[in-house]
């Protein structure tokens, strides 16, 4: 289980399932938005475009996420990818901070 997860008491644990179920729910859009002809993401940038995805997902911290977005978003195949980075912002935007603590604001 990720980081984000782990932050919550043993005592709740059906909401630690519900966290995950969530987490696995975002990294499966986002996956799906990857492979979608339209966005016209080559196939050999997937992976690294969804590992960058990840590392946002999972940070344990406010700041850690941050700069995970940040580096996401100006990667060198982040950058190839104009439709992806507005994706991205757009979810980061839309996210709670319940899901992933950088988003605070």
């Amino acid at each position: 289980m990720g980081l984000v997860i782990r932050q919550f008491s043993l005592q709740m644990i059906p909401m630690q399932s519900e966290l995950h179920y969530t987490l696995a729910g975002q990294m499966q859009t986002v996956w799906r938005w990857l492979w979608s002809k339209q966005h016209g993401i080559g196939k050999d940038d997937r992976q690294t475009l969804m590992a960058e995805f990840q590392r946002i997902l999972y940070s344990a911290t406010e700041m850690d996420a941050t700069i995970a977005y940040d580096e996401a978003v100006n990667s060198e195949t982040a950058v190839e990818y104009s439709s992806y980075q507005t994706y991205l912002e757009k979810w980061c935007m839309g996210t709670t901070t319940a899901l992933v603590p950088c988003m605070a604001e």
